[in-house]
């Protein structure tokens, strides 16, 4: 019955077999019996439930259970007699793969079709492939199956800055979506966690967040109240209710906790532990049913603070008393309402003291109040206590509703402070109302540290604080700087000015974080490229009394003393004012003061130059300017050759020309709106004007803000000295940029300036070690001096807010540049304005420099980046660098770097003395709200092209640079030789005839003259034969050359051009000039031309030209070698496929 059971398989038969062996062997008679045992093997068939790999697979049954199912008694791992290798067969079920669809895939990658099987046993199964396959990729590969047919399509991709606005075209694919749109905080996620994990295992924190997050999840919106004043949250119920409520509550969770204690030192496991757990659940259990109020008296601390009652400026100390710092670790903790201070605090009716006296005075006072509205006889009978009780309830009721009612005007007052103005939870709902989207940065925080401030350092399990302020206070402060500046963003969006204030809104320094646009370079004519940024830096105060004492010495580098004094200062006070006096000892030798105008009774001066002599002193002054109005102004005192050039060594005797500038920038317009130079030249030619030269060189200490005209009263920043006359358009670019310092040439801030006080410290100068003012300048080696700040008694530096415009170096279409308006001429060409004629194209008449010039560039830059710090510096010390001067070098293109720029990067980097840490600036942004770049995208104009986070880049003198070509050859065109000129004109040169005594005769002479070098050789002392006397030692070329071309006896001389041997050109004649103007020849001829392409001595140029140039399989160079290659093949090629694939970022994929 069971063989004709359809399911009844040739497995389930050879395990009925070995069953039946089995009973007849325990069944045979006998004792003792020696039964041998003849190995039997049965298939193993099992159905695959999983592969793995390649290599691995995961079967429905085993062996060892096979084994059991078939009575085996030696099976495949027991025993001692292993079995033989296996072999294994994997049969397919439903699968055709005469279908077309499967294909043979290897190792390579490489898929072949299948187009017909044959099943030769049942082990073995043969395979016809489309195309052929190497034995080598058979060692290992799978069948697969097409499941949909591939869709290709043609796509014509183009680079999005070549897209034509007017033509829709398919850009790149963008898989990571959110980077593409500067938008990396949307789609984020973290790792799932229980609620152990989101709660901590800190006692405090997680009793914290239970109560505060997970109990209290469901509550009303938390309101800004004033709670030190009754009439703020009190209109219809009663305050003393209110407050003998919260001291019943304080009471209860005094109680326990005092339980919570007693139980913490016993066990916490077992029935204890409950107990302590409940005991918890009842402390929060009552701290979730506080009220507003209640919760004030309990966790904020109150003092009494002076002031005005109508402003509002008045303070009340209305909040329970309290011990603790107030940080999560120490928290405020209500006294014990035993405690002294409470008794103290809380007061009595009967003394009429303390919160129960102003309270009690309140309600009786307060007409609002409900049991107030009363009649008397209810009141006054103390059988209806329990009935008053109630109608306090019911007005507290009431009061919740009014706080809630009063507070809806309060979403439109503007504080800063969380604890003011509408409430925290509608922040997102009042910037909703104003059109305006926030977001939160820290939404992927650990709750600890979000909520509280907390973490884990490392490994380490303990919290400690990370900052004083939890990160959620810190966003909404954030969001309400946001809100509040609402109109400021609406009037200026898309602008400049708005994303700026947008980083401020953040609290995020400029020096960090920046708003970058970009321009086109300069053009012919047009004015330089500025770039204009408010910087925050520092001044030192001179308040009448202090001054700054420095050396007056020569340099490493010329040994000489300085050649430019330069600084910036302000003065509020009028009167004669010493700026800077070079003494010596006692003696003055020059100075630079403040002399008040006397003409006029304003704020209106001089800055005058005085340089004393042995017959007195000569000054030079500036014109009148309001230079008492306490803006900073620049000064510059420089010296120079009287004849332009540098001084070329420290002598009194020598004519040296003084100049005086004094300029003033003004933000206001721009530009440099005050400015006055003047000099002065002595020629040092006698005693007198020798002594004022040396007046300059005499002294050995600069005072900066006292000398003899009087102490300044103002502020002074930037001190510098420099070892050449600096120019005036350097000086102007210090004028605009006070904190620039190029000089005349790319490395002059290094190798000109000398010695440099910035005056931006912060620190207290009446402290002995601060009073040493350290020198700023590049290459401190070339002096040793500092400054010494003397009389200052505390921190007198001051803040400054400076406009600053920067003069940016010509770097190409992408420098940056903030000026975005251009005031270009144009002019009329062709005689002005022509008509329009139907029919035929109009020509522009009016031509523009921007005709020729590329837009301005949409890109916006807002991001982080290490090299910002390094690239302003640059700036600074470079500012009109012409990068085009240096990058256009042709002999640079076989090199790996542009030299010249080499050059100006090696001069740079010689004040670094070691690398930037850029992990130090990694570390510190990592503490600003990243969330930035999204809120800033959102005030963007739609055309800009932002980019966003993090930039690590090149600075600005660094240029990635190709090797274009390997190099080219050269070879001189001049060559040296000596020709023996007596051979040809032997005769002639040199037979001369003459009379002697009346007798004719012929004097003969030597050859040798042609042998001998010409009387001229330049630049040279010594001599050759005899010959080259000293005549020509100081002479140089100044057109022409080589020098040894004027040593030939014979000089060349060129009488015409080459004639051509082919090309004819035609002469005209005329009769008159008349005649030529008009054109009206009466003949004309050909002659030999002098142009010639030479076609004749270049094959191809003869090809190109006459001979043609055809190409067959005869004449193609590869059929020489190899082949039969036609003359031209064309190959059709797709270079990108877009193929469908899963769901994923995206359901294309390009191969």
């Amino acid at each position: 019955m069971a063989k004709q059971d359809p399911n009844y398989t040739e497995k389930d038969a050879q395990r009925d077999a070995r069953k039946a062996a089995g009973e007849q062997e325990k069944n045979a008679p006998g004792v003792g019996k020696v039964v041998e045992s003849i190995p039997q093997y049965a298939p193993f068939i099992s159905e695959i439930v999983e592969v793995k790999s390649r290599d691995t697979i995961v079967v429905e049954a085993n062996f060892k259970d096979e084994g059991i199912s078939l009575l085996a008694q030696d099976g495949d791992y027991e025993g001692t007699n292993p079995r033989k290798p296996l072999t294994f067969h994997v049969t397919f079920d439903n699968i055709d793969v005469n279908d077309l669809s499967h294909y043979l895939y290897t190792e390579d990658n490489n898929l072949y079709l299948i187009v017909n099987t044959h099943q030769e046993s049942e082990k073995k199964k043969l395979l016809k492939l489309y195309s052929s396959i190497s034995e080598a990729s058979l060692q290992n590969v799978s069948v697969i199956e097409e499941i949909i047919d591939p869709v290709e399509e043609d796509v014509l991709l183009i680079p999005e800055d070549e897209i034509d606005e007017d033509v829709t075209f398919l850009l790149d694919p963008q898989f990571d979506l959110e980077a593409a749109q500067g938008s990396f905080f949307d789609n984020k996620s973290t790792q799932y966690k229980n609620l152990s994990d989101l709660i901590t295992s800190d006692v405090n924190i997680s009793e914290q967040i239970r109560t505060d997050i997970l109990s209290s999840s469901l509550q009303s919106v938390d309101l800004n109240i004033d709670f030190e004043k009754y009439d703020n949250f009190t209109v219809f119920g009663s305050a003393v209710s209110k407050l003998d409520n919260a001291k019943y509550k304080f009471d209860k969770i005094e109680s326990l906790l005092t339980t919570s204690a007693s139980l913490a030192t016993s066990s916490t496991t077992g029935s204890l532990g409950k107990e302590l757990s409940s005991v918890h659940r009842q402390i929060r259990d009552v701290k979730l049913n506080f009220t507003p109020y209640e919760k004030y008296l309990y966790s904020t601390v109150s003092t009494v603070v002076s002031g005005s009652e109508f402003l509002g400026t008045e303070r009340y100390n209305a909040s329970w008393p309290k011990t603790g710092s107030g940080t999560f670790s120490d928290p405020y903790t209500p006294i014990t309402s035993s405690h002294a201070d409470f008794t103290s605090w809380y007061g009595s009716v009967v003394n009429e003291t303390g919160q129960a006296y102003s309270a009690s005075v309140f309600d009786m006072d307060n007409e609002n109040r409900l049991a107030n509205r009363i009649p008397k006889y209810i009141v006054q009978d103390n059988s209806n206590e329990d009935f008053l009780n109630f109608i306090d309830m019911v007005g507290e009721m009431y009061d919740e509703v009014w706080t809630y009612i009063n507070h809806i005007p309060k979403i439109y007052e503007t504080y800063d402070s969380n604890k003011k103005g509408y409430s925290n939870d509608l922040i997102q709902d009042v910037a909703k109302s104003f059109g305006l989207d926030l977001y939160n940065g820290a939404d992927l925080l650990d709750l600890p540290r979000y909520q509280y401030g907390q973490y884990q350092s490392g490994s380490d399990s303990a919290f400690t604080t990370y900052s004083a302020e939890p990160q959620k206070d810190l966003g909404r402060k954030i969001h309400r700087r946001l809100i509040n500046n609402i109109p400021f963003f609406l009037k200026t969006k898309g602008t400049l000015k708005s994303l700026r204030g947008m980083v401020n809104m953040f609290g995020i320094p400029a020096t960090i974080l920046d708003v970058r646009e970009y321009g086109g370079p300069s053009l012919p004519g047009q004015v330089k490229s500025f770039n204009i940024k408010r910087k925050f830096t520092k001044s030192l105060d001179f308040r009448g009394g202090q001054y700054v004492q420095v050396p007056w010495a020569h340099d490493g580098s010329t040994g000489r003393r300085p050649d430019t004094v330069e600084f910036r200062f302000n003065s509020v006070n009028s009167g004669s004012q010493t700026l800077v006096e070079a003494v010596d000892g006692s003696t003055k030798h020059w100075e630079v003061k403040l002399r008040e105008d006397s003409t006029t009774t304003d704020n209106v001066g001089h800055v005058d130059f005085q340089l004393s002599g042995s017959s007195g002193y000569v000054s030079m002054s500036t014109s009148a300017m309001p230079l008492y109005d306490g803006e900073f102004w620049s000064v510059m005192v420089s010296r120079e050759s009287g004849s332009g050039a540098y001084v070329a060594s420290d002598s009194g005797s020598q004519a040296v020309t003084y100049r005086l500038a004094a300029k003033k920038y003004d933000a206001g317009r721009g530009k440099i709106y005050y400015t006055s130079e003047t000099s002065m030249s002595i020629d040092g030619a006698n005693t007198v004007s020798q002594s004022l030269n040396t007046s300059w060189l005499t002294p050995n200490q600069v005072n900066v803000g006292y000398g003899a005209a009087g102490y300044l009263t103002g502020s002074m920043m930037e001190f510098r000295y420099w070892n050449s006359p600096l120019t005036m358009s350097a000086f102007d670019n210090h004028v605009t940029s006070p904190k620039a310092y190029n000089g005349n040439h790319a490395s002059a801030s290094y190798t000109d300036l000398v010695f440099r006080l910035s005056f931006d410290d912060n620190k207290d100068l009446s402290v002995a070690a601060n009073t040493q003012l350290q020198d700023k300048s590049g290459d401190t080696s070339l002096t040793t001096i500092t400054g010494s700040a003397k009389n200052f008694s505390g921190n007198f530096y001051a803040s400054v807010v400076d406009e600053d415009k920067m003069l940016v170096p010509n770097i190409g279409p992408k420098k940056e540049s903030n000026v975005k308006m251009r005031v270009i001429s144009s002019s009329l060409e062709g005689g002005g304005l022509q008509p329009y004629i139907p029919g035929y194209s109009s020509k522009r008449s009016e031509k523009s420099l921007l005709d020729a010039a590329p837009k301005d560039s949409p890109k916006v830059g807002i991001f982080f980046s290490p090299t910002d710090v390094i690239d302003e510096d640059i700036v600074r010390s470079l500012a009109d660098l012409d990068f085009h001067q240096y990058v256009g070098d042709p002999r640079d293109l076989p090199k790996p770097r542009y030299r010249r720029l080499h050059e100006i990067k090696n001069a740079y980097w010689q004040k670094y003395s070691s690398p930037n840490n850029f992990w130090d600036y990694m570390r510190l942004i990592k503490y600003f709200d990243q969330i930035i770049f999204k809120q800033i995208k959102d005030i963007l104009p739609a055309r800009t092209r932002p980019e966003f986070g993090l930039t690590v880049k090149q600075n600005i003198l660094e240029r990635s640079k190709d090797i274009i070509s390997r190099g080219l050859s050269f070879e001189s065109p001049n060559f040296e030789g000596h020709i023996d000129a007596s051979i040809y004109a032997k005769e002639v040169t040199t037979k001369l005839t003459g009379s002697i005594n009346d007798k004719e005769g012929i004097i003969s002479g030597s050859t040798e003259i042609f042998n001998i070098p010409t009387l001229t050789r330049l630049n040279y002392t010594g001599s050759h034969k005899g010959y080259w006397g000293n005549t020509y030692i100081s002479s140089s070329v100044t057109s022409g050359g080589p020098e040894y071309v004027f040593e030939e006896v014979l000089q060349p001389e060129i009488t015409g051009s080459i004639i051509s041997p082919h090309n004819l050109e035609t002469k005209y004649y005329y009769s008159s000039s008349v005649s030529r103007s008009l054109n009206l020849y009466y003949s004309s001829s050909t002659a030999r031309s002098t142009i010639d392409s030479k076609y004749d001595q270049f094959s191809a140029l003869a090809n190109l030209m006459f001979e043609g140039c055809k190409q067959t399989n005869a004449t193609t160079v590869l059929n020489n070698y190899a082949g039969n290659f036609d003359p031209v093949e064309t190959s059709d090629t797709t270079p990108l496929r877009i193929v469908s694939q899963d769901p994923g970022k995206s359901q294309l994929r390009i191969d």
